[in-house]
């Protein structure tokens, strides 16, 4: 296996283990698998949690390498370059929140999703921002 294919894997698997994901994983597969009666059971339910949790994860990362793979070449040499930017845009994010101030956000990423144990759900979490915790009452980050 070559070295960037394998840094690319090595990456996509600690992606998905990830200090907000790891954190929240457990608690949003509880609450999909327990509690509830149906024909499937609770293994059958946390497989299909699984699954639609992995397909929005794998849809997120998949659009998003492929987006970036025409221009990698372009963009290797300017990395370095673009990773100061993004740092100093970083810390001028974080003095704002600390003079008290709300970032924008589009009106509907304001609040987080309901939590509903269907197939489109679960693939949404998968996909989504891992501060939007589902929960059964609307929630804001801030």
């Amino acid at each position: 296996m070559e070295a960037p294919l394998l840094l690319a894997l090595t990456a996509g698997m600690l992606g998905a283990v990830n200090p907000c994901g790891f954190a929240m994983l457990p608690a949003y597969l509880s609450l999909l698998v327990a509690g509830t009666t149906d024909t499937r059971g609770a293994v059958g339910r946390a497989l299909t949690a699984a699954g639609a949790l992995t397909l929005g994860y794998v849809l997120v990362f998949g659009a998003f390498g492929l987006a970036l793979a025409p221009v990698a070449d372009w963009l290797r040499p300017r990395l370095p370059w673009f990773t100061v930017g993004l740092g100093l845009l970083l810390v001028l994010l974080g003095c704002w929140l600390l003079a008290g101030r709300r970032l924008p956000t589009l009106r509907p990423l304001a609040r987080a999703p309901r939590l509903t144990r269907s197939l489109p759900s679960m693939v949404l979490f998968g996909m989504g921002p891992r501060w939007a915790a589902p929960s059964r009452r609307s929630w804001r980050p801030w």
